[in-house]
């Protein structure tokens, strides 16, 4: 079926918090890439397997299937049934690639995509470099400003032929390509954001049979899938938002993968039949904090008050079970671009948890004997988070309401900064580099941070990451380290790796660096 020429050109999806990805030009110029690697993950499809079906516990489904809006936990289910153009091993860090089957660098602004041949949508359309660009111009102005798209020039982009997009970016930036991975492709003819947030229709390796909202997804594996139809038939997810209901399936068997509370890693390897996995997924925990002029929290004396009042190896010892570290800057100490010389810049991380120093800055900024709002997306974590925070704060006469959301409205709170003085969440982003979250979480969001102060510092990270030498990108990024744990719009409080729990029998687990499972791969012993 011929596609229509679609007009508005875009590119890039990028979800941050949540994810993604891929390796990215380092050192050395940009070059044609080489030929695409074989995808050797793909294993040969059993001829008598064991099991037919997958049961996978789920978590915050946020209401929707459309991998376009699709934030926080659910993300887990889109590798089900939806593709990007290539993902990254989080093991290797090597790609995988999937509708794309290599990328040449013109030159620093400019990329050649070659589109993999034969790909069928679930609906029957085919695939084509019209799906792409169609999906990367729906990012353009969707509410959703994770889904970055800005940095690319929609005059020059254009589709060359049907498995060909020629890219154009306004400028350089070292994460423009990593960007790439976290786009899931829909079908431009058919698209339609009401019944595919119900019935997507994707390319990947299953199709959705039935989804109750908060309760559970099947899918079904495709006989005419790119890659071959998987090995196991039928999966299923769960959704499964409390630690002690993914605690209690796996021990009665109801699941056979998990993300495991870190709280229960010990009892859960206790039981026997289930191997523990973790990724680093370039996850660390933090506390945003509303810097909106006449916010409790709008001066920086403020908010040292709360940073120094946080007891941050508290909750890694109650909230993650000890299965965490305390960062020494405010991202992820697994960011791609980190150096030992960015930690603790500041004594709010050197020196960490010190109520005299807190309380000293509470009484400077007029916090003793107010009330602040602290919001979380209701995860177990990020809940005792608040509640051991609540107990730290009430030491230095600062009184904390808890505000617990499901996922799909924590994600319309969290942007508006008037809605809470603290804000538990993730800081994270495809790229895996600290330049990255340091700069693009200010697009989303925005904490309520105006003033030269704030445009001086965003100019400095876009000049970071617009940098082509490395050791030129590394001095600006300890100069833009500096300036964030000085200004404190966020205090980071600890990485997270990903901890899976997976029975025993089952091969192929393969993650993305995100730590989302891509299930074509797994099979079940013979």
């Amino acid at each position: 079926m011929k596609k229509n020429t679609i007009k508005l050109f875009a590119l890039l999806l990028c979800l941050a918090m949540m994810f993604a990805l891929a390796s990215c030009k380092k050192d050395t110029p940009p070059s044609t890439s080489p030929d695409a690697p074989t995808n050797t993950a793909t294993p040969d499809v059993p001829t008598t397997p064991v099991r037919d079906t997958l049961n996978v516990a789920a978590s915050n489904d946020n209401g929707t299937l459309d991998p376009i809006d699709i934030t926080g936990g659910w993300l887990q289910v889109i590798p089900a049934y939806a593709e990007a153009l290539y993902v990254a091993n989080s093991e290797t860090g090597e790609r995988i690639w999937g509708l794309a089957t290599s990328i040449d660098a013109i030159s620093e602004i400019e990329y050649t995509i070659h589109l993999r041949e034969g790909v069928t949508f679930s609906n029957g359309n085919p695939f084509t470099a019209e799906d792409v660009l169609f999906t990367f111009n729906l990012c353009k102005d969707h509410p959703n400003k994770m889904l970055d798209v800005q940095a690319v020039d929609f005059e020059k982009t254009k589709v060359i032929d049907d498995l060909t997009i020629d890219i154009w970016y306004t400028d350089y930036s070292v994460v423009n390509e990593d960007k790439l991975s976290t786009c899931m492709i829909v079908d431009a003819e058919s698209y339609d954001p009401v019944k595919m947030s119900l019935t997507p229709v994707g390319t990947g390796p299953y199709i959705v049979t039935d989804y109750v909202v908060n309760s559970h997804l099947s899918l079904v594996a495709r006989e005419d899938y790119w890659g071959g139809e998987a090995p196991i038939k039928n999966l299923n997810f769960r959704v499964l938002n409390e630690s002690s209901q993914i605690t209690n399936a796996i021990e009665v068997g109801d699941v056979d993968i998990a993300r495991v509370p870190t709280t229960d890693i010990s009892y859960i390897e206790s039981l026997g039949g289930f191997t523990i996995e973790t990724v680093n997924t370039g996850y660390a925990t933090a506390a945003y904090y509303n810097m909106s002029a006449g916010s409790l929290l709008g001066t920086k004396e403020a908010r040292y008050a709360i940073n120094y009042a946080t007891d941050r190896a508290a909750m890694v010892d109650v909230a993650y079970g000890g299965y965490a570290e305390v960062v020494n800057w405010p991202v992820s100490m697994g960011m791609k671009d980190y150096e030992t010389r960015f930690a603790n810049l500041n004594e709010t991380y050197s020196v960490g948890y010190d109520l005299d120093k807190a309380k000293e800055y509470a009484e400077t900024a007029g916090l003793v004997g107010k009330t602040i709002r602290v919001v979380t997306n209701g995860a177990a974590d990020y809940v005792t988070m608040a509640e051991i925070l609540q107990g730290d704060l009430g030491k230095i006469g600062i009184t904390v309401e808890i505000q617990n959301f499901d996922q799909a409205t924590y994600y319309s709170v969290i942007m508006d900064p008037s809605k809470y003085e603290i804000a538990l969440y993730a800081t994270a982003c495809p790229s895996a580099m600290g330049a990255d979250v340091m700069t693009n979480t200010f697009l989303f969001f925005t904490l309520g941070w105006e003033g030269k102060e704030r445009d001086d510092y965003v100019a400095l990270g876009n000049k970071t990451l617009a940098t082509f030498d490395a050791k030129e990108r590394s001095d600006n990024l300890f100069e833009l380290a500096k300036q964030l744990v000085d200004y404190s719009p966020w205090y980071g409080i600890c990485d997270t790796p990903s901890y899976t729990a997976i029975a025993n029998g089952i091969d192929g687990f393969i993650t993305d660096l995100a730590g989302e499972v891509l299930y074509q791969y797994l099979s079940y012993a013979s």
